[in-house]
């Protein structure tokens, strides 16, 4: 009886460090290719030699994802996200979105938030986080960070939010809420209970933790489809 309870745990060890060695060699293939992928996607559009390190980011792997919050505490706390003159009268503006309103790839005087502070005259506060869709939002309003950050520039209360809404962002919505997200693991979930959302995780989150899993859900998780049209 002992021997066949330890030829049974043996098999099952076995195949989880089988299933993790292929699962890692996956991983690797998976990000050189994302790689080569963002490479020429990023240039195509006017990204510059130096802007590199968005898309050759180090090989990892690992099977923790990183709570959204650890991210953004670090973020919003970033001067370069801040744009206009403390001595501004007018109340601020927020800005939420993906990568089109963090301004991916701009410089600091080339972002929307500062063009939008110099015809406004108002401090702008760019909480846009590239890769997301309207979770960020939500998780933002509801913390204490956001507004903190905010009074240690001005004691005026925003009086403006504008969130930069683009057709992909329809899809993370739907797959986020299953997905870990793209960038080095961050995961921002929310969850519908007792007709509230809820931030929280749910069980397919902990499948997606292994790359092959991950990239399953990718392509094949039923998600909803849109006519849109890119540019």
């Amino acid at each position: 009886m002992k021997q066949k309870i330890f030829v049974i745990i043996s098999i099952i060890v076995i195949n989880i460090i089988l299933f993790l060695i292929i699962d890692i060699c996956f991983a690797y293939y998976d990000h050189y290719k994302t790689v080569e992928f963002l490479r020429n996607y990023y240039i195509e559009r006017g990204a510059k030699a130096e802007d590199k390190d968005f898309w050759e980011t180090p090989f990892f792997y690992t099977l923790k994802y990183f709570p959204f919050e650890e991210y953004y505490k670090k973020e919003v706390k970033d001067p370069n996200r801040t744009f206009g003159e403390k001595s501004f009268s007018k109340r601020p503006i927020i800005v939420f979105g993906c990568s089109f309103a963090e301004g991916m790839f701009l410089r600091y005087d080339e972002k929307f938030e500062y063009y939008l502070s110099q015809q406004t005259k108002r401090m702008v506060f760019n909480y846009a986080f590239r890769g997301m869709g309207l979770a960020p939002m939500l998780y933002a309003t509801e913390t204490e960070d956001l507004y903190n950050n905010i009074n240690s520039y001005t004691k005026l209360q925003p009086e403006y939010a504008i969130n930069v809404l683009v057709p992909h962002q329809e899809i993370r919505i739907y797959s986020n809420k299953y997905l870990i997200t793209q960038f080095d693991n961050w995961h921002l979930s929310y969850n519908i209970r007792n007709g509230k959302l809820v931030h929280g995780n749910n069980i397919i989150t902990f499948f997606t933790k292994f790359a092959i899993f991950k990239e399953l859900f990718h392509r094949y998780i039923k998600r909803p489809q849109f006519n849109h049209h890119y540019a």
